[in-house]
């Protein structure tokens, strides 16, 4: 016909309109494929900002808590050098030692041991309960370094409650720098559990605490 006179002879050819007819579906393939890793894309970074802002307000809490109990700590620090503090009555004693710790969540034990281990006062009452901490690696390690400042144990069993927890401390000193002992707070693992366990991760979703 005349209008296929006019035409080129590259688009006379069958060969040219077999390529396009591979070419147009590819293409098109090619772009919804784009699309798709786009989308993907677009989740994932959805996801990846929830997952942050949700360990953000994670983070918060157990910075928080762990916080409280380091104030408490440094608190008994600092009045076990109250010269004056065996002539103040049971009851007033107990009050300046460990009135800080009321608000920290989960916390189990908290104590002040001697040079060798003992408990000498005991946030559970007076008189302490018979104790002997002289054998954990935490206290080991303050005897050790006088500079190690707070330390948080690795999850251990606890003496008095056979529960899992981890154990913060703060070594206590003798004017000189002499080692006396230590203070020390238990948190219970149970705390991370239903901090955790308040959180729709999904069916397969997994949170690991390190």
């Amino acid at each position: 016909s005349a209008p296929a006179r006019h035409m080129p002879g590259w688009l006379r050819s069958p060969r040219t309109w077999i390529g396009m007819g591979v070419l147009v579906p590819v293409g098109m393939v090619a772009v919804c494929t784009t699309m798709l890793l786009q989308l993907r894309q677009d989740a994932w970074s959805k996801a990846e900002q929830t997952a942050n802002n949700l360990i953000q307000v994670i983070e918060r809490d157990i910075d928080r808590n762990v916080e409280i109990i380091d104030l408490a700590l440094q608190s008994l620090v600092e009045n076990l050098k109250m010269y004056d503090l065996e002539e103040i009555s049971p009851k007033y004693r107990q009050r300046i030692l460990f009135d800080r710790a009321v608000n920290a969540k989960d916390l189990g034990v908290l104590l002040v041991l001697d040079q060798y281990g003992n408990a000498i006062y005991d946030a559970a009452g007076w008189p302490a309960r018979r104790l002997n901490n002289a054998d954990r690696a935490y206290f080991k390690a303050h005897k050790a370094n006088p500079g190690l400042g707070l330390d948080i144990s690795r999850p251990l069993m606890s003496q008095h409650t056979g529960k899992p927890v981890i154990v913060l401390s703060r070594r206590t000193g003798m004017p000189g720098g002499s080692f006396s002992g230590i203070v020390l707070g238990s948190l219970s693992l149970s705390y991370f559990d239903r901090l955790f366990q308040r959180i729709r991760l999904g069916e397969s979703g997994t949170i690991t605490l390190f």
